[in-house]
């Protein structure tokens, strides 16, 4: 996974991995200049060439560290979680020629955060989400995933046939 994380991350822009970074930070309880994955993502940017040896030895005086392996598998996850979120200003352009992977993206967002809330009992935050989802789905015209969305909003409003009919 070193080769990939440093191929995508060596295809960011100076702004997106300052954006990454600052990311990044949000998940650790220790300074930035102290931070592991920001040292890592240093080392990287100094010499594209690192190995995973090479880095462990700089950061934690073993060649083999466990911790090294783990810490490169968070910093990987971490980067295609930015990726995929609307932190990430990538090729995408936020109008109606919103590519369709963006649109899709964005779906998705809004239906695991409706999950969310509606486990926490937030029903009317949770049916927002899903009304957003729905339009993005409208948007790209999957039919598949504005099916997918009205039937989550009729379940959620089953017990109640006044708003059930409400929905468009």
């Amino acid at each position: 996974k070193m080769d990939e994380l440093k191929l995508i991350y060596a295809k960011l822009t100076t702004r997106q991995r300052t954006t990454f970074k600052n990311y990044l930070g949000l998940f650790s309880r220790v300074e930035a200049k102290e931070d592991k994955a920001i040292l890592l993502l240093r080392l990287i940017e100094k010499d594209p060439d690192t190995t995973l040896q090479i880095a462990a030895q700089k950061l934690y005086g073993d060649p083999y560290s466990k911790a090294m392996m783990m810490l490169r598998n968070r910093i990987y996850e971490r980067l295609t979680e930015f990726l995929g979120s609307s932190l990430y200003s990538g090729n995408a352009r936020p109008d109606k020629e919103m590519p369709y992977s963006h649109y899709v993206s964005q779906y998705r967002r809004h239906m695991l955060t409706a999950q969310t809330l509606f486990g926490m009992g937030l029903s009317k935050l949770g049916v927002s989400h899903l009304q957003h989802a729905r339009q993005l789905a409208e948007d790209s015209c999957a039919s598949e995933l504005e099916i997918d969305v009205l039937l989550r909003l009729r379940g959620n409003f089953k017990t109640n046939s006044r708003d059930y009919q409400e929905i468009d």
